[in-house]
């Protein structure tokens, strides 16, 4: 089974484009996804994400493939030939991810069988000021205010400990108030050449209240 992390090609070329790159990580100094805290279960978090503008890619089979697509459009292969900044997280969703919904990269697979990969756009971009993408398989969408649950974790970003880590958050809500609505999606918010100990690593699943 393939790690939820990318290729040393990718790794290089986003060494060349941000220099300031190190093993602790590109956290530091770049716009992360704004989120509010409206519960805690466990360990996991209920947090309530406002609407926000995605560029994506669906239905594609290889992970590196799908965040080198991103990664040229944010870093000026789009119609404006501007420079998008990078943000975090990066989501990743997989359907073939077998987790049951009552004990359950965003990347993402789709129904056909394929992954679904998200860059998150800085704040200062809407729906219509965001630059077109060159690459047709590239989506601009917005989404709307959705409920997630989220749980943390350091260490490795395997699928295995992702799935695990799944399992863990879907049983932890499985006596609270809040019901799990969607598959888990993993969020990545450092590099992979970050330092294990200190990466960011989350998953995540969309939630509603159960009353």
């Amino acid at each position: 089974m393939q790690r939820l992390s990318f290729s040393l090609i990718a790794l290089g070329f986003i060494m060349t484009i941000f220099p300031g790159c190190s093993v602790f990580g590109i956290r530091s100094g770049y716009e992360q996804l704004d989120y509010a805290v409206i519960d805690k279960v466990g360990d996991a978090e209920v947090r309530q994400y406002p609407p926000r503008v995605v560029a994506e890619v669906s239905n594609m089979k290889d992970k590196n493939e799908a965040f080198m697509a991103l990664f040229r459009y944010i870093s000026g292969q789009n119609s404006s030939k501007v420079k998008v900044a990078m943000t975090t997280p990066v989501q990743v969703h997989r359907e073939s991810t077998k987790v049951a919904m009552t004990a359950p990269v965003e990347t993402s697979n789709s129904s056909e069988g394929g992954l679904t990969m998200r860059f998150f756009l800085p704040r200062t971009l809407s729906i219509d000021s965001a630059p077109e993408p060159k690459d047709p398989r590239i989506k601009i969408t917005s989404l709307p205010e959705e409920t997630y649950a989220a749980l943390t974790y350091s260490g490795s970003n395997s699928d295995a400990r992702f799935e695990s880590k799944s399992t863990q958050l879907v049983e932890s809500l499985a006596a609270s108030k809040w019901q799990p609505v969607s598959p888990a999606s993993f969020l990545g918010y450092d590099p992979p050449f970050a330092i294990p100990f200190l990466r960011r690593n989350e998953a995540v699943v969309r939630v509603k209240s159960r009353t």
